[in-house]
């Protein structure tokens, strides 16, 4: 999902009362650590002992996974890279859980491990081992000192650094509302412990009725996986918007199909809503949306959006600020501090260069996209940039994101636009070509039912952005013929 910039101030959001807390006791901490450098430090724990590492990745996720590899062909790796995570596990490829995970005999560690998702073998601690990388599991990075190069860890350690690699991620945002953190059965899908849970609570409290909040990917696809592998189930999506994914489906007869699709295997879909109270006594019971309807729920899945993790590195490094957060960076994936990149989620970049214009169109000019391929191609981005930054160039982002659910595989590459053409007729294939009216430039292609060498095609199409006369790509014959208009000449 990509996110645009907007206003520049940081603003304390309410709420943060214990972040800010947990900050100003890392603060002190770093002191502490400051005036007894090679100690466990005021606050030591068991694993509170100083560490000395030329590459620090903070992050557990896609594109921590993807940097580490990235440093181990580089031959950078062995003794010098340690990654700090939040998780109990090796970095794996969050698409899964809500595509493979969410079944009774479905994926599951360390089947997932990165860098598999890109057919390279899989990363599980045994591979980092090898490597000579060290992992800090279940360790939280309280405080990032940028002058210092230290970061200090939430059990009283401290990991000195020469380069920094911030790959933090995003957690889910919560809804906000009554019942939400007091009544069992509500869950998000945002890690291996999340779906761990959630198929835990399947199982063991046997719910005749699922509501998913949210329209988005998240939500869409853990409906649907919830609606095929789980006979029986009951499933609504409640959602904001007046459709499903209302910011990626190229028209609303498109929209209409998939929405049939969801329908056709007993999914609600209730629109234009969103929820005012999660009701129950010990265990959720109903969803309480602001019309006043109330939905039965024996469980809750809340897919919302997520939240930039930033607090560790508040006052280190420059922040973008609200609505878009996460940590700004250069086209290079560096940020204001010297010898510290931020990449993937958290990463907010230039969509393009800049032509002059002040900080205000600067900052409105930078992007944030949370999926797995900026994860990965970011990774590579950064450590190519680390090892050689006077031959780096600016990273060119094309915008991308698919998703699978039933029998359906689509893709959309590049920028959707309000001119879209669309060929064919889910029989078995259909396209949309995203035309600019301005200048006739085709933006973005979506790809239902595409082979793989098709799909490659219409990547190249949205980055040549080529210009196309729209009666030539409707009057083709089939979506095959359309996408060689389009790329002719390329």
């Amino acid at each position: 999902m990509l996110m645009r910039g907007g206003a520049s101030a940081s603003a304390l959001r309410p709420g943060r009362a214990a972040t800010v807390l947990r900050g100003r006791c890392a603060r002190l901490q770093a002191r502490c650590a400051g005036l007894f450098p090679f100690g466990k430090g005021l606050f030591g724990a068991s694993k509170g002992v100083n560490r000395n590492t030329d590459y620090v990745v903070l992050g557990g996720g896609v594109a921590a996974g993807y940097l580490v590899r990235e440093l181990a062909d580089a031959g950078l790796a062995r003794g010098r890279v340690c990654v700090v995570s939040e998780e109990p596990v090796a970095p794996y490829e969050r698409p899964a859980l809500s595509k493979a995970v969410l079944a009774p005999k479905g994926a599951r560690l360390p089947a997932f491990h990165t860098c598999v998702g890109t057919g390279a073998p899989a990363q599980g601690p045994e591979w980092y081992a090898a490597q000579g990388v060290e992992l800090l599991l279940s360790t939280r990075a309280s405080l990032v000192d940028a002058n210092k190069k230290w970061v200090v860890l939430d059990d009283g350690g401290l990991v000195t650094y020469d380069k920094l690699f911030v790959a933090t991620g995003c957690r889910p945002r919560a809804l906000g509302v009554p019942g939400e953190g007091s009544l069992r059965g509500v869950h998000a899908v945002k890690s291996v412990q999340d779906t761990d849970a959630l198929l835990a609570d399947l199982e063991e409290a046997n719910p005749a009725h699922v509501v998913v909040v949210g329209g988005g990917f998240l939500g869409v696809e853990v409906a649907a996986a919830l609606a095929n592998n789980f006979g029986g189930l009951r499933v609504t999506i409640v959602a904001a918007g007046a459709s499903l994914l209302d910011r990626v489906w190229p028209s609303p007869d498109v929209s209409k199909h998939y929405e049939g699709l969801f329908r056709a295997k007993g999914v609600e879909l209730v629109f234009g809503e969103t929820v005012l109270e999660l009701e129950g006594e010990d265990r959720v019971a109903g969803v309480v949306l602001a019309s006043g309807r109330r939905l039965e729920a024996g469980l809750v899945v809340v897919a919302v959006g997520s939240t930039p993790n930033v607090e560790a590195l508040e006052g280190a490094v420059e922040l973008a600020g609200p609505p878009l957060g996460g940590i700004k960076v250069d086209g290079r994936f560096r940020t204001s501090a010297e010898g510290v990149y931020a990449l993937g989620d958290v990463a907010a970049f230039p969509a393009a260069p800049q032509q002059g214009g002040g900080a205000q169109e600067a900052e409105a000019s930078l992007v944030r996209v949370e999926h797995v391929d900026h994860a990965r191609r970011s990774a590579a981005h950064a450590v190519t940039c680390m090892r050689d930054p006077a031959k780096a160039r600016e990273y060119r982002h094309v915008p991308y994101c698919y998703s699978r659910f039933f029998d359906r595989h689509w893709q959309l590459h590049g920028e959707t636009t309000d001119a879209p053409v669309v060929v064919g007729d889910f029989a078995p294939k259909l396209a949309a070509f995203f035309l600019d009216r301005a200048d006739g430039r085709i933006r973005g292609v979506f790809l239902e039912g595409g082979t793989p060498d098709e799909f490659a095609l219409a990547r190249a199409i949205a980055q040549a952005k080529p210009i196309r006369q729209p009666g030539a790509l409707a009057s083709a014959p089939s979506v095959e013929d359309a996408l060689d208009v389009a790329h002719r000449g390329l």
